[in-house]
């Protein structure tokens, strides 16, 4: 994973919230990314996500499911 130069003011808070709701959103301006919008207590966060990001995200959410579904 790529890590960034912090940006000056910022402050990242990792937390482990539920998700509540989540969408998949065009950008216009920018067709060949979406926006991958999570709804949590919290509020939203929206993460930029390309063709490459999604696929890689899907296949780790699905094989975590598997794993989830076989220890229960």
């Amino acid at each position: 994973m790529k890590v960034k130069n912090q940006i000056e003011d910022y402050v990242r808070c990792e937390t482990l919230m539920p998700i509540l709701g989540m969408q998949i959103l065009p950008i216009p301006e920018m067709p060949t990314r979406r926006a991958l919008a999570l709804l949590t207590e919290d509020g939203s966060l929206a993460l930029g996500v390309t063709a490459e990001s999604a696929q890689e995200l899907s296949d780790l959410l699905a094989k975590a499911a598997a794993e989830m579904r076989r220890a229960s």
